[in-house]
Order: structure tokens, then sequence, then C-alpha cells
């Protein structure tokens, strides 16, 4: 392949440098919209509502509880992370962004560097190695299959993972390479062990890092002579020992009732998830491929296999996945590299695939899974083509393609409406699209649209209670009070388990009709159900004040500052009694303890000099 660069550029330090900034600076460009990105769905239950990561301080005890959660969490690490990310600026979106942003420029660089050194040992032209590297990780960059993964901020649990993933890959490439250097092969070893530790401790799905970690030594380094059983002993008893103590952890009594009791919930059972995920796997490539926007969606609609034949495709798929993965077994020695590319990117679906009570597809799974389709593609089309010209031409063209994606898809997460008017439209036939769609024109105050929007999610499932919980908000909102009334109380019935929010919900419709006491009954349900709900404590406060009732509301409003400290009404009011009070001492210290000023608390500053 003719050269365009010379060989002296790629050579130079200043390339190094270019490139960083080029890396960077393109990552930035295509996910700047996103700090503007909201808090969407599951962030709600695991960042915004989650009181485990409300920390105060940076106590070992508080770090601690908000890693593990009571031990209902197998994420320590990315749960940690939120919780910094709280300490440091509460629940403003942008620092979470950010971070999850620098998540995806790490791992830019951890694809960046280990595939140079990859390249190299599978006999690429070194000059042309760095080049190539670079370009694979920009194009990695550049997918629209990362946005739920970096835009979508709880799925920080996916994009850490991945980033710990690769770099632990690249150290032990470096260990292995470093094999006649004893000292720094061990420091390599090491630093490639707690790459590994890290990335499982951000999300189950790295469980099988070390295994892959062991056949990329045996592909590359071990070259699979007919002795390598003999010579890994070692290794596979290694292996055996951490899966099965991994099991004996994670296979705790309180994971596995939750998971039972959650699989109650899903549409499918474990055998029928076990029989569609085949037809998802191979789905899956064609969406790393072809990742058109007309494609990308929050809430896939994908059918489930009831049986080996129902539908056809799931017994042919399932064909295919066997044949394909052997075809990498048997043909190991002679390709290795396209043997690795399918061990690598079963790897990063398998644990999702099993039968668990998650959804079948979700977007984010594929965060390091595309590497193994886009990083063979890229080396072959430089490999195969005469003129170098013409691979530039084909791969810039895919970085502009992708590039436009990812900007334009980031446009569409802006909002929870856009966001799910954009799901509704693509997945008609699902509850939750237009469940969500419905919440999000209620937040918005657009009631006459979300009508038609809640009607429609309560006729694909009567029986779920958000839908009515919404309805009642908008009749609410358009004064039909018996209405909301009548909606309150259904989705009380038809959800014991989530009745904390219609619980709310009846009180405030009774504190709009001014019936404080009724109001009261309401907001006193609403806590025993969510006991770390700062809005429950705060009402209750607020009609009790209704009522004349100080001392009582005193203590409602010191539990909803302690559980949202920046919760800046409660605050304000709270402090404000104490100022009626002659408490001034108190109002002021209140005042200077919240996380950061508001020109709200002005006028009781001014009330109480210092």
């Amino acid at each position: 392949m003719k050269n365009i660069l010379k060989d002296k550029i790629l050579n130079s330090r200043w390339f190094y440098f270019l490139a960083v900034v080029i890396l960077i600076g393109w990552a930035l460009a295509l996910y700047f919209s996103s700090f503007k990105v909201p808090f969407h769905f599951d962030d709600l239950e695991s960042i915004v509502n989650n009181h485990y990561i409300r920390i105060t301080d940076l106590s070992l005890n508080s770090l601690v509880r908000s890693a593990f959660q009571d031990r209902l969490h197998n994420r320590p690490l990315s749960n940690l992370s939120f919780a910094l990310n709280y300490y440091f600026n509460q629940l403003n979106p942008f620092g979470y962004h950010l971070v999850n942003l620098l998540v995806l420029i790490l791992t830019a660089f951890g694809i960046w560097f280990f595939l140079e050194k990859f390249l190299a040992r599978i006999g690429f032209e070194q000059t042309r190695v760095r080049f190539i590297s670079w370009l694979i990780a920009i194009v990695w960059v550049s997918h629209p299959l990362n946005i739920p993964a970096i835009t979508y901020i709880v799925q920080r649990h996916a994009s850490l993972a991945g980033a710990f993933s690769i770099w632990g890959l690249l150290f032990f490439h470096l260990g292995l390479e470093r094999k006649s250097a004893k000292f720094l092969s061990a420091i390599f070893f090491l630093g490639s062990g707690i790459f590994c530790l890290l990335a499982i401790l951000s999300k189950e799905t790295a469980f099988p890092l070390p295994l892959i970690f062991f056949i990329y030594k045996l592909l590359f380094f071990d070259q699979l002579k007919p002795s390598w059983l003999k010579r890994n002993w070692i290794w596979i008893l290694g292996l055996a020992f951490f899966y099965l103590v991994s099991l004996f952890l994670i296979s705790r009594a309180e994971m596995i009732e939750k998971l039972f009791s959650d699989f109650q919930k899903m549409p499918f059972s474990p055998y029928e998830r076990m029989l569609t995920e085949p037809r998802i796997l191979l789905w899956y490539l064609w969406l790393i491929i072809f990742p058109l926007p007309q494609f990308l969606n929050m809430e896939h609609h994908f059918s489930v296999s009831r049986s080996l034949f129902e539908p056809i495709t799931t017994i042919f798929s399932l064909i295919f996945i066997f044949a394909i993965f052997f075809l990498a077994i048997f043909t190991a020695r002679k390709w290795k590299v396209f043997s690795f590319a399918i061990f690598w990117y079963f790897s990063q679906v398998l644990i999702e695939a099993l039968p668990l009570p998650i959804d079948l597809v979700s977007e984010h799974r594929l965060y390091l899974a595309n590497l193994a389709v886009i990083a063979p593609a890229i080396s072959v089309l430089s490999w195969k083509l005469k003129r170098e010209k013409y691979f530039f031409c084909w791969v810039f063209l895919l970085i502009a393609f992708f590039g436009f994606f990812t900007w334009n898809r980031n446009q569409i997460w802006l909002s929870r409406e856009t966001l799910w008017k954009d799901a509704v439209k693509k997945s008609p036939v699902l509850f939750r699209p237009w469940n969500n769609y419905c919440s999000a024109l209620v937040e918005s105050n657009k009631c006459q649209i979300a009508f038609r929007a809640c009607e429609k999610a309560v006729e694909l499932d009567a029986y779920k209670p958000e839908p009515h919980n919404n309805l009642a908000i908008c009749y609410s909102k358009t004064d039909q009070i018996e209405l909301a009334e009548r909606e309150f109380l259904s989705a009380v019935e038809l959800s014991p388990e989530k009745k904390g929010i219609a619980y709310f919900n009846l009180g405030m419709l009774y504190a709009r009709k001014k019936d404080y006491q009724t109001a009261i009954k309401w907001f006193r349900l609403a806590i025993g159900k969510e006991p770390f709900n700062a809005k429950n404590y705060y009402n209750l406060a607020v009609a009790y004040l209704q009522l004349g009732q100080t001392e009582k509301a005193i203590p409602e409003l010191e539990k909803a500052v302690e559980l949202w400290p920046e919760f800046k009404e409660a605050r304000f009011k709270l402090a404000e009694i104490f100022a009626n009070q002659g408490n001034c001492p108190e109002a002021l210290k209140l005042i200077k303890s919240a996380p950061e000023p508001d020109p709200v608390f002005e006028p009781i500053i001014k009330s109480c000099p210092e």
C-alpha cells in the first residue's frame, strides 16, 4: 500500500501530541451536547432517588455503604463513583456527564495503545501500526452505539467496566511481551489483575475477562502448540478457582431471592429468554455494522421465542451461533484474529445473554463488543486496499457518518419528551415507551397530549399503575378532581409495592382541595412506603403549617433536609420558621450549611443579622 504520510511524520514526537488532541477534541465535539442531558429513566432510581449515594462526608463508613448498598448490588465501584459525583456536585447532571465522557476517552486511549501493540505482534508494518490503531480508536469513539453507555448516566456501570477491561488487556499484553524482564513483567501482570478486578467491581459483565486474557495468551503468545495444556495447568487451575469463588460470592441468598422475585415481573420465562438470546446476538452484529438512526432506540421491540421453532428463526440462529463458535475453536491456529474477535464479542455480551430477569435488548451492552467488528474491519481494509488514499477515504467517510449519527442521536437525548417520543415512533406496540412518553408530557405540563399518550399506555397494559397515576396528575392539573381521585386509587390497587407515589399524589390532591387532615393521612402512608423520599416529609410539613401546627412541621422539614441537603424549598421553609421564632442562630446555621449559596435565602439573612 503506497504511503501518503511520510514515515518520519509517523515517527515524529508530534504525531502522538496531535493524535491525542484530535481524539479528545473529536470526543468532546460529539458529546458536548450531552452535558445538557437530564437524568433519564433508571437514572432516577439509581442516582436521583438513591439515598445510598447521598453522602455528606468522605468517611470510610460513608464510602463503603454507598458502594455496597447493604449488599443489594454487585457493582460497588460504579456505585461509589455516583456517590462521589453526588458529594462534589449533588444532582447537577453536568458533573456526571463529564465523568462519563472522561471514561469514554480513557477507553479510547486504551483501545489505541492496545491495538498498536497487538497489530505489531501479528505482523503489521511498524510505521503504520500507530496510525491504524489510532484510526480504529477514532472510529470506535464515533460509533453511535456508545451513546447509551455514555449519555445515559447510569450505564457508567458498562462504560467503566469497558475502560478497565481494555486497559487490563493492554497491561496483560505488556506483561507477556516482557517475560524475560521478570520484575517488569510482574508489575504489568499485577496492573492487569487490578484493572480486571476494577472492571468486575464496576459490572458483572466483566467476569469472562480472566478467561479472555488466557485465550489471548494461548493464541498470540503460546501459538496453541500441542503442549499448551501441560504448560498452562497453573492458569487453568487459577481460572477454575477464580470462577468457583466468584460464583460463591455472587450467589448469596438475598441476590438469589431478588432474581426469582424479579423474574415474576418479566413477560418471559428463563427458558424463553435463553431461546431468544441467539436471535438477539446476531441482530446485535447487524446493529454494529449498520447503526443507522432508524435502528437506534431506547426500547427495542423484540418478539420472545416460545420454542425452538416459534419463531422459526430461533433454531437457525441457535445453529448459526454454535457453528460460528465451533469454527472459531477449530480454526484458532490458522485464523487467530478471527477466533479472538469471536471470543471477544461473545465475552462482552455473555453475562447479559444468560437467563436473567433483565431486558432482552439493550444497546449499551455493545459498548466494547462493537470492537470485535470495528478493529478487524479497519485492519483488513488497510491491509487489502492497494492504494492508501482509498483506505483513508473510506475510513474518514465512516468516521463522518458515525460521527453525524452520534451527534444527531445525542440531540434526541436532550429531553425526556424527545427521547420517549422517538421510542414511541419506533416501538409503537410497547407499553414502556408510551408510559414514559406520557410521564414526560405530564412533567412538561402538556396534559392535552399526555391524556392520549397515557390512555394508549393503559390500552397496552391496563394493569400497570404508572399511566393511571399520570392520568390522575393531569386530571388534577385540569381541575377534574373526582377523575383524579379515581385514577390515583386505581394506581394504589394495581401496585401494592409501589403505593408510595400514589399515596403521595393523593396527599397532593387533597392538599389542593384544602382538606389538609386527609392530605396528612396520605402523606404519612407515603412515608411508610418510601421513607427516603424527602418530598413526602416536606409536603407533610406544609400540610401541618397550613393547619397552624408548626411544631409538628419542624421535624418533618429537618428530615427532608437531612435526606436531600440541596432541597432548597425545605431548607428555606425551615430556616424561615426558625427566624420567625427568633431563633436566628439556628436559621443562619441552616443557611450556611446549604451545599451552595442561593438568593432565595437573602430575606432571612437580612432579617437575622449576625
